[in-house]
């Protein structure tokens, strides 16, 4: 019995330790600054907010295969609260940002993709560490209710 009790506490505690590793304990601090000006590779997505990380993704990779370019952060753009909106008709534009040093690359994709310069400007920022799918969830879980209050 003693052995089983040792072992269920190592299971608590190894759950305990990857769930703080992926966000769990993070403080959830929602800040307004100054942002960009930025370039955005994006695509337009009608439709459940829950539904974008594979457009993301696509983007991510397309930029990475096609024109050998590693936009290391994703972003979204949401235009409805969730709250008042169907969940079909929720607007969103999600991609990459492109990091300095690819501006002069961008009249080359502006044939491939949508581009847009996100221009300087006060913005309401939410930042919550990815450390893999599971970081996801629960900054999910963490982050709606703060923009809710």
């Amino acid at each position: 019995m003693k052995k089983f009790l040792v072992f269920i506490g190592l299971i608590i505690i190894v759950i305990v330790l990857m769930l703080s590793y992926y966000g769990l304990f993070t403080e959830v601090k929602i800040v307004e600054r100054e942002v960009g000006p930025l370039w955005l590779v994006y695509e337009k997505h009608i439709g459940n907010y829950k539904n974008v990380g594979p457009v993301m993704d696509k983007i991510y990779n397309d930029l990475l295969s096609n024109d050998s370019i590693e936009a290391a952060k994703g972003f979204g753009l949401y235009y409805d609260n969730p709250q008042e909106v169907e969940k079909e008709k929720l607007r969103s534009i999600v991609g990459c940002i492109l990091e300095k040093g690819n501006e002069n690359k961008i009249e080359d994709l502006k044939d491939k993709y949508k581009i847009k310069e996100y221009p300087s400007s006060k913005s309401v920022v939410v930042e919550f560490p990815f450390k893999g799918i599971l970081s996801i969830f629960i900054g999910i879980f963490k982050v709606y209710p703060k923009l809710s209050e």
